[in-house]
């Protein structure tokens, strides 16, 4: 719902990991512009790396909160939805860590509309007990600053097991999702939906921050029959989805071919099969954008 009471679905495009080679370049205002307006992409997720592969930001807190600001300021900028992502996949939780980042950035953009925080990409085998008691003590920091900015909470189980949320709740603050995460061709799609569909049906808030149309890792078989399905539940339900991603590494679920700089996000040539499937669906079903 935007600020102005209406109710809006949000479908867009997920950068890749900031602290790698594939995913750094595309951190500026040249792609945001162009996902807006090449794209009709109308969010963008900056995936902040937290420390996967490569160093990321509890190596270097600055290098790394710099190319996450400028995909906020752009997308502001732009009047797009904006999506601050703390990055990583796994059951270690660094807190404290998390706790200064979103301190600072829901700082620095307390009352901004369109800047929503993503404050646990994937967790894996934890209990979500476990990651509850972490989502409600970063809730706390960023509700000090911001009253009313939208915060997703990733759920167990590389953010599928959304009923171990539903069943337990966060309580007594506004504005919070869950996360739910897919890749078109990992296998149980149709029992996952069903899930996803239960959920949607008792009125639980889930936001799709990640999804692909090849496997989890990122690479393997696009299944485009799968990805349809998927977004014609999101989309009966009003629920936003991103895709994943924005980069020129050499995988299927990689927007752009190897080589690609941020010029050639605006160029279809430039896409792979992934990103011309992706795109032309943002554009059949995304409003025209204004200012381009």
């Amino acid at each position: 719902m935007s600020e102005k009471g209406k109710i809006i679905q949000l479908r867009g495009m997920s950068l890749f990991h900031s602290n790698l080679q594939e995913g750094t370049i595309f951190y500026n205002a040249e792609t945001v512009r162009a996902l807006k307006c090449s794209w009709r992409a109308n969010i963008v997720r900056a995936a902040m790396g937290v420390y996967m592969f490569s160093p990321g930001y509890l190596a270097d807190k600055n290098k790394e909160k710099a190319k996450i600001k400028a995909v906020v300021d752009a997308a502001i900028a732009n009047g797009m939805y904006v999506l601050v992502d703390w990055h990583y996949t796994s059951d270690e939780i660094f807190e404290e860590a998390a706790k200064q980042f979103f301190k600072e950035m829901s700082t620095e953009y307390r009352g901004v509309p369109n800047v929503l925080y993503e404050i646990y990409n994937e967790p894996v085998k934890n209990s979500w007990d476990v990651v509850k008691r972490y989502h409600e003590k970063i809730i706390q920091v960023i509700r000090a600053n911001d009253r009313d900015a939208i915060i997703i909470c990733g759920t167990p189980w590389y953010d599928q097991k959304i009923l171990d949320a539903y069943s337990n709740p966060i309580k007594n603050y506004n504005n919070i999702m869950y996360t739910l995460h897919f890749y078109a061709s990992e296998g149980g799609a149709d029992q996952l939906r069903k899930v996803v569909e239960i959920s949607l049906k008792r009125k639980f808030p889930i936001f799709v921050t990640e999804y692909g149309l090849t496997l989890g890792t990122g690479d393997g078989p696009i299944n485009e029959q799968q990805t349809n399905l998927w977004w014609n539940l999101l989309d009966k339900y009003g629920i936003s989805y991103i895709n994943w991603s924005i980069c020129n590494k050499k995988e299927n679920s990689a927007a752009l071919k190897p080589g690609s700089t941020p010029k050639d996000v605006w160029q279809d040539s430039a896409l792979t099969n992934s990103g011309r499937i992706v795109k032309r669906m943002l554009i059949s079903k995304n409003p025209v954008p204004t200012g381009c």
